[in-house]
């Protein structure tokens, strides 16, 4: 099976982790919150983004619908190839349209 990160901590990821789960091991959470880094959710420790140099996955799984480009773009300019973001889960997570500052409503 295939390894991811999930990049967000909070309610969102944990909504996405079971359909997460159906198709990555997920070996960790990553947040940009400080306040997260070491503690524990969904019996997974939350880590910086800069200690995802330490894992070997496949994917990183975005799990913040606010921060979904924001995010992205970071893990870019960390130096992460973005065909290994995996943005789906939470864009088809999205049941209503949703203004993003790339996409915006019509």
């Amino acid at each position: 099976m295939k390894k991811a990160l999930i990049f967000g901590s909070g309610s969102t990821a944990l909504r996405l982790l079971p359909r997460v789960e159906r198709d990555y091991e997920v070996l960790a959470f990553l947040d940009n919150d400080a306040k997260r880094w070491g503690t524990t959710v969904a019996g997974r420790t939350v880590f910086a983004p800069n200690d995802l140099k330490t894992f070997s996955y496949d994917a990183i799984v975005v799990a913040s619908l606010p921060g979904l480009y924001v995010i992205y773009d970071q893990l870019v300019e960390m130096g992460v190839d973005g065909s290994r973001i995996d943005k789906h889960y939470i864009e088809a997570s999205v049941e209503s349209p949703v203004c993003f500052p790339r996409n915006p409503c019509m």
